[in-house]
């Protein structure tokens, strides 16, 4: 027989990660901003964010900040979707800029990480992902 039948369930879901925001908001940094779709097992969609930190150490960046925020609530997914349908609006770009930037750096300048400084950028990354559903 030279005919291939699979049976397909009915919930399907398709990882990805799109960059949302590239910049570089001071000499000797840069950073990402993605919305990632992972899945689970059993195909159940995981939105997150991600901000990844780069120093520019010997004309070469090194990442040196991994922060990966997970969507809780429906109003986190509908803006994590919001976003990487649409982009960032203006009022998340100025949370990245001028709050998760700072800290990020801070933390990186850091032997350890800060929990005061890993709460605010939960705190800060939440209301970015908020965000984006209410510009949606």
């Amino acid at each position: 027989m030279s005919v291939k039948v699979t049976k397909v369930a009915t919930k399907t879901c398709r990882p990805f990660s799109l960059d949302v925001m590239v910049m570089s908001p001071e000499a000797d940094f840069k950073f990402t901003l993605s919305v990632e779709l992972a899945c689970s097992p059993q195909a159940d969609q995981i939105w997150k964010l991600v901000f990844d930190l780069f120093k520019n150490v010997n004309n070469a960046f090194v990442q040196v900040v991994h922060v990966s925020f997970q969507a809780q609530t429906p109003v986190e997914v509908a803006g994590l979707q919001a976003t990487a349908m649409n982009g960032v609006n203006q009022d998340q770009a100025d949370i990245v800029v001028n709050q998760i930037h700072p800290t990020a750096k801070q933390i990186a300048d850091s032997p350890t990480v800060d929990p005061a400084a890993k709460q605010a950028i939960n705190d800060e990354m939440t209301k970015v992902a908020q965000l984006g559903a209410s510009a949606s």
